[in-house]
């Protein structure tokens, strides 16, 4: 008996092992057949991402992961100098994509960060854009490589400063006439005479912008009348600061004597400044009168000297006279 029972467990264990051995069906009539994966490497390492820029004062420096830039309002792009440099260790193809938030008006353009699967090791230096946000603003770059069996991430930031407050432009105006230049400064009152000439100011009015912004300047003067004083000397189209102009042309000619009002406006696109001044011109001096006697009122018909010339002729006549008829008296 014991020995039946063993052999039916050899023969157990004589048809579990070849069961076991014997592979399934692989094709053909028997049975569907199994398709076969990619070929993946036994061991496989992620791509690498490597993100580096150039700093004003510290030169080249490599970002970490998760890192912020931070830079000023109208920082180029280009001026920063980027470089991403992809590789792998197997030596595998690899993918670039970046998405960057924010982009607007900045000019940044997606495709110099991305790259489609390419030869390790590539590096590419995106240049377009400017961080012109005027209210400030924060850029998120995400980017991701890929070789085709692993995926890697690598985020960074760059946060851009508000733009600073515009400085208004100036206006500096100086009056040359005397030994020294003295400046003209808003309400004042400068006196000429009559048919005196605008040149004779040597007028020198300059015009600057403390942000370098260019500067137009217009101008409004009144009562010019028959004085040839020419407005357009005194404005000019936008132009790059700083800059001065010589104004010269007209002659302070009205015959009773006027006030011009000059105002002045320079405007940088953002802000203006604006200044007043004044140049009164007294009134023509009167013309001498003429010499002779007019005839008094009455009948007496008396006649009076205008003039000291010829006081002196009817006094010595008079005096002859006087001294005839005395002269007459006595002889008599």
């Amino acid at each position: 008996m014991r020995q039946m029972t063993g052999l039916v467990l050899i023969a157990l264990l004589c048809a579990a092992g070849l069961s076991a051995a014997t592979p399934p069906p692989t094709g053909g009539p028997s049975g569907p057949s199994v398709p076969s994966g990619p070929s993946i490497p036994p061991t496989t390492y992620p791509p690498t991402i490597e993100v580096s820029y150039v700093h004003p004062t510290a030169g080249r420096i490599q970002i970490g992961y998760g890192s912020v830039v931070n830079v000023d309002y109208g920082t180029q792009l280009s001026a920063l100098a980027f470089e991403i440099t992809v590789s792998d260790p197997d030596a595998n193809p690899v993918s670039l994509t970046t998405g960057i938030t924010n982009i607007g008006s900045t000019g940044i353009v997606l495709t110099e960060w991305n790259s489609a699967s390419a030869g390790v090791p590539y590096t590419l230096a995106p240049t377009s854009g400017v961080f012109n946000s005027s209210g400030g603003q924060t850029y998120t770059f995400g980017m991701s490589a890929s070789d085709s069996f692993t995926l890697v991430d690598f985020d960074f930031s760059v946060v851009q400063s508000a733009a600073p407050a515009n400085a208004a432009p100036s206006l500096t105006l100086f009056d040359n006439r005397g030994a020294a230049s003295v400046q003209v400064t808003d309400g004042v009152t400068l006196q000429v005479d009559h048919n005196f000439r605008l040149a004779d100011f040597f007028f020198q009015l300059s015009v600057d912008d403390a942000d370098g912004d260019p500067v137009s300047l217009g101008a409004a003067i009144t009562n010019l009348g028959a004085t040839g004083i020419q407005q357009a000397e005194w404005e000019s189209a936008v132009a790059s600061t700083p800059y001065t102009l010589y104004p010269t042309a007209g002659v302070f000619n009205t015959s009773a004597g006027v006030t011009h009002q000059i105002t002045l406006t320079a405007h940088d696109g953002t802000d203006q400044t604006s200044m007043t001044f004044y140049i009164r011109q007294s009134a023509q001096p009167d013309a001498p009168g003429p010499s002779g006697l007019v005839s008094g009122s009455g009948g007496g018909g008396a006649c009076v000297a205008t003039t000291g010339s010829l006081v002196w002729p009817v006094l010595l006549m008079l005096l002859g006279l006087g001294v005839v008829a005395w002269r007459y008296k006595k002889a008599a």
